[in-house]
């Protein structure tokens, strides 16, 4: 793969930002899906007529886990533990810290260091600033992982 973009800069210079649910939602307003609010609330129109918060992880009391008014064929969103036993359903997560900030390659186990060690030697990460070269490269990407898969 070749880096010359300008639109691709070093992974190691990359910043993963902790965005709260309203910028969160802003921000994926801004690259084109459609996003609403209620009561303070952000919603994600994952398909039409279907609605999910637009962090998956944010709680919900019982009450406040329904989407915005108009039509709507269904919704999810995860309870607070205060209201689980009213839920209708499952939403399984993987938590690896809380912390985002603490997270290191120590948090690692020995073998998952070791495995991340080679692979840093097999590739080279970059963080994409721009779609540029997803567009010119990520069709041939994508069906190359899924013949191999």
């Amino acid at each position: 793969m070749s880096t010359t973009s300008t639109h691709v800069k070093d992974a190691a210079a990359a910043e993963l930002a902790n965005l709260g649910e309203e910028e969160l939602a802003l921000w994926q307003r801004r690259c084109g899906a459609e996003v609403s609010e209620k009561g303070g609330r952000w919603w994600s129109e994952v398909a039409r007529g279907f609605y999910q918060p637009v962090s998956p992880l944010s709680r919900f009391t019982y009450e406040d886990a329904t989407p915005p008014a108009g039509l709507r064929w269904g919704s999810r969103a995860v309870l607070r533990d205060e209201d689980a036993s009213r839920a209708t359903g499952t939403f399984p997560i993987h938590l690896m810290t809380t912390q985002l900030a603490d997270f290191d390659l120590e948090t690692l186990g020995s073998k998952r260091r070791s495995d991340v060690r080679k692979c840093r030697k097999l590739v080279q990460l970059v963080e994409l600033t721009a779609p540029d070269l997803l567009l010119e490269q990520g069709h041939a990407v994508t069906m190359s992982s899924i013949a191999r898969t």
